[in-house]
């Protein structure tokens, strides 16, 4: 994961603080949902997630925006289409 959060800092031009915050948000996502790879089918997941829904308007859009992220991320490096 540590390429995910360089990533993050090179091509996005995040702070490293930031980054971290991304993968912890990503790291999180996994754990709610129970799965090892975010697909473009996550965001659908998540909002069909009861837990999802107890969390703040903040907290969805970052969550929702750390998947998209993770998901550009596996595309561009390893194939992931799904």
């Amino acid at each position: 994961m540590n390429e995910f959060v360089n990533w993050l800092m090179t091509e996005k031009k995040l702070s490293n603080r930031s980054a971290r915050d991304v993968l912890s948000r990503t790291k999180r996502i996994k754990r709610l949902l129970d799965i090892d790879i975010i697909t473009n089918t996550t965001q659908k997941a998540l909002e069909e997630e009861e837990a999802y829904h107890n969390y703040s308007a903040s907290i969805k859009s970052q969550l929702k925006r750390a998947a998209l992220l993770n998901l550009e991320f596996e595309e561009k490096f390893n194939g992931r289409d799904k």
